[in-house]
């Protein structure tokens, strides 16, 4: 199944609004975010997820099916209905691939919503953002969901595309930060998205799951820690230690080496996901305190060069580990994660040119050199 994200921002929530989130919470795939917590499926879910990518549209047309006819719901669910005061909710969304549209993404929700008008002045002469008051002026009066599907690949080419002194990138991004802020105001929206960082196309930390099989995943929740990862923490066959730029960690807690002690292998904890929400991880997980933090300053320049990052010693997770790995000991498994690395960015960027896997191409024959050691 894919993996979905609820957002529902914190603020005072209203009965239409409770009863939209109990509908969606009734389905298991969802992974619901109160406020600051993020949380992420196990990889072996992200795996399946990339397989049957017609998955998540389709549990979005059948939520959004749902949610607009209470007729329907009745018969589907029956006594199983969480939310059977729930009335038609007004259904709305906007598909990352549809690069062409003209008025973005909030001209086409205003669109779908027949309300163009009150979006005209940010869509001509010039995109602009809509305030978040704006944003409650759209969406105000009846339940409303909003389904937002497949952002990376929308973003990514929006920052190419030239709207005056800016580029569309940085006009959506407060487009969206603004109407995150009015969603969180308002008792009859609710806003569900999809493809965040573990189902991206550039993301990297399944690479470093298939190719080290002591990998284990777990999602973060700022209030709610995994009991299974608390007990991994504590397992005495394991020193945890955390990877992240020593200059955010108490002096006290850096480490310039990984410990090598004899009864306890090193447990490296990363954090998976954009460099903001991995910061904001760090900062609220108190029950990591207690564990040393190892800040990586390697010389090198990072191979990955599907993302772009604003200082060179932001890395990706799975290069990240192979250096993690290398500091440990363990050359063989770093350079095997380094390589796999190497052949997924080359592919990607291949592909991304309508261009055929190479097999001659050095990081092919590089990969399967090692995977052949």
């Amino acid at each position: 199944m894919g993996a979905q994200q609820l957002l529902s921002c914190q603020g005072q929530v209203g009965e239409r609004r409770r009863q939209v989130r109990a509908l969606l919470e009734n389905e298991e795939d969802f992974v619901l975010v109160n406020g600051d917590t993020i949380q992420f499926p196990p990889y072996e879910r992200l795996r399946q997820a990339r397989r049957e990518s017609l998955v998540v549209p389709a549990i979005m047309i059948g939520l959004g099916l749902l949610a607009r006819d209470p007729e329907l719901r009745k018969r589907v669910l029956g006594a199983e209905d969480p939310a059977p005061r729930l009335s038609k909710c007004r259904v709305i969304g906007f598909n990352g691939r549809s690069t062409d549209a003209p008025g973005g993404i909030w001209g086409s929700l205003a669109e779908q919503l027949g309300k163009s008008e009150l979006f005209a002045r940010y869509l001509s002469p010039l995109l602009s953002a809509p305030g978040p008051e704006a944003w409650k002026q759209l969406l105000g009066g009846d339940p409303a969901i909003i389904f937002l599907d497949e952002l990376p690949p929308y973003l990514e080419y929006a920052v190419a595309v030239p709207v005056g002194d800016a580029n569309l990138g940085v006009v959506t991004t407060t487009a969206l930060a603004n109407l995150f802020v009015a969603v969180a105001e308002m008792d009859n929206v609710c806003l569900v998205m999809s493809e965040f960082e573990p189902l991206k196309p550039t993301n990297t930390g399944w690479l470093v799951a298939d190719v080290v099989p002591d990998t284990h995943a777990f999602t973060w929740s700022r209030t709610q820690v995994d009991p299974a990862l608390l007990a991994l923490l504590d397992d005495p066959r394991w020193q945890p230690v955390v990877v992240f730029p020593a200059e955010f960690a108490a002096p006290e807690r850096v480490i310039g080496d990984v410990p090598h002690d004899t009864a306890r292998r090193p447990l490296f904890v990363l954090f998976d996901g954009t460099w903001s929400e991995a910061r904001k991880a760090f900062r609220k997980s108190p029950w990591l305190d207690r564990f040393p933090v190892l800040g990586l300053s390697p010389e090198q320049v990072s191979r990955y060069r599907l993302r772009r990052s604003w200082h060179e010693h932001h890395f990706c997770t799975a290069q990240v580990a192979a250096l993690c790995l290398e500091l440990a000991g363990d050359g063989a498994a770093a350079q095997r994660v380094q390589a796999w690395l190497d052949v997924f960015s080359e592919r990607y960027l291949r592909a991304r040119q309508s261009v055929g896997v190479d097999p001659t191409h050095a990081t092919e024959s590089r990969w399967r050199e090692l995977s052949a050691a």
